[in-house]
């Protein structure tokens, strides 16, 4: 994932499409990804997601791994403003 987002800016639909994957399958095996450098990755690039459904995807990601990413209740709050 690292590979993909040092790529660029014509690489965010990529990253936005593997957040949508992510959320998937961190829903169905949440057990395999209890230290996992995935989730800083997806929170650094954050900013750069801007449609909808992956942003929601990140949403769900933060909210259901939060004991796991440092910070992620301000990264909660921060989307509502």
């Amino acid at each position: 994932m690292k590979s993909v987002i040092q790529a660029g800016s014509q690489a965010i639909h990529i990253l936005a499409e593997a957040c949508i994957v992510l959320q998937i399958i961190y829903r169905k095996y949440p057990e395999r990804f209890t230290h996992d450098d995935s989730f800083k990755i997806l929170v650094e690039n954050l900013p750069h997601i801007s449609e909808p459904e992956p942003r929601g995807s990140l949403v769900w990601i933060i909210g259901e791994f939060a004991e796991r990413i440092p910070g992620s209740v301000e990264i909660i709050k921060g989307l509502g403003e």
